[in-house]
């Protein structure tokens, strides 16, 4: 499939308790970068998708861990005409406001950057600066998404996460308003960019949140929590009231419990995949000739492996090159431990591969 635009949702699940960084802490509760990326790059890539560019996106909502070269590597493979990653800052506590980085000697990038900025500021977003920043080599704006990128490029910063009235709107009570508004003047400028003009309908139909959490009220907390419900919980007598609140919340940590996810009682795309998952099976037992789904168009020669696993693009150039080889089923069974004989046969398939 040919794709226009790359969207990437910066860093990943968890990495704040990983590294110290990319998040913060308010209260003795900690806050995910990547959570709040991840829900504006999902609003707007489904606003730019109603206007018909065709996204992709190098980091999985899921949350899957993807590094910096295989990022890149994805989006320059796939041929796109821009890459837009998606961030929130961090500093000092006076430090505030949104900005777009872009490549110095880029004019497309720039170009591409200047579109958000003047889409941020008829928004009324509040900017870090003159809103624009420019990335070279050399310097702490040496960004790897920007320099290794093969098309124009940008990477936007939504703010800061350690400013009192930033946290307020990347994280607390103002979030949901604030990142709908992200959204829509990313997606504005990323269509300004492509010649496309927005249908003004902001992004009330491009689908459900990503990610519910305490505070959240409407349609999509009562059909989540319609499906706890129908999962047999009782959310503590409240039903279906639209309102995510305490009830909900310890509703979905037991759930992600139960089921081995990760407790932090927020209704993420794993949580309600896992949910969808126990709904279905309820219903119907699993048929064998759908144990495996296989994407159309797609290269991945094993029926066992999803493409937008981290290790997907490399296991096919494995295969292209000889040195991976899969079963006689077409599959490859990627989550098998490997044993020494076969790490044996690996190296010296990618020795002999080497040397051609």
């Amino acid at each position: 499939m040919a794709y226009d635009v790359a969207f990437d949702y910066g860093h990943d699940e968890d990495t704040w308790e990983d590294t110290g960084g990319k998040g913060v802490r308010r209260n003795g509760k900690k806050y995910e970068e990547f959570h709040f990326n991840r829900d504006v790059g999902e609003q707007a890539r489904k606003i730019v998708e109603r206007h018909g560019l065709r996204v992709y996106v190098t980091q999985p909502a899921s949350g899957e861990r993807v590094t910096l070269n295989q990022r890149t590597y994805r989006a320059n493979r796939r041929n796109v005409k821009a890459f837009v990653s998606f961030h929130a800052n961090a500093g000092t506590p006076a430090a505030d406001g949104a900005c777009v980085f872009a490549w110095k000697t880029s004019s497309n990038a720039n170009r591409l950057a200047d579109n958000i900025v003047a889409q941020f500021k008829n928004a009324g977003i509040d900017l870090h600066g003159s809103g624009r920043h420019y990335s070279r080599r050399g310097h702490w704006t040496n960004f790897h998404v920007l320099r290794e990128t093969n098309m124009p490029a940008v990477l936007i910063e939504h703010g800061f996460m350690t400013n009192k009235q930033d946290f307020k709107e990347i994280f607390g009570e103002d979030s949901r308003e604030y990142r709908k508004k992200c959204a829509i003047a990313d997606a504005k400028g990323v269509l300004d960019y492509f010649g496309i003009s927005y249908d003004g309908k902001d992004n009330d139909s491009a689908g459900p949140r990503p990610v519910l959490g305490q505070g959240d009220k409407g349609n999509d907390v009562k059909l989540y929590q319609k499906k706890l419900l129908e999962a047999g919980y009782t959310m503590d007598g409240h039903g279906a009231d639209g309102s995510f609140g305490p009830s909900t919340v310890e509703t979905t940590e037991k759930f992600q419990k139960k089921h081995g996810l990760t407790v932090d009682g927020l209704a993420g795309p794993k949580t309600q995949a896992k949910l969808k998952q126990v709904l279905e099976s309820k219903k119907a037992p699993e048929k064998e000739d759908n144990k495996y789904q296989t994407q159309e168009e797609s290269d991945m020669p094993f029926k066992d492996v999803d493409e937008n696993k981290w290790y997907a693009d490399e296991l096919e150039e494995a295969e292209k090159a000889g040195i991976a080889r899969g079963l006689p089923n077409d599959t490859f069974n990627p989550d098998e431990p490997v044993t020494r004989a076969e790490a044996a046969v690996f190296a010296l398939r990618a020795y002999k591969n080497a040397k051609k």
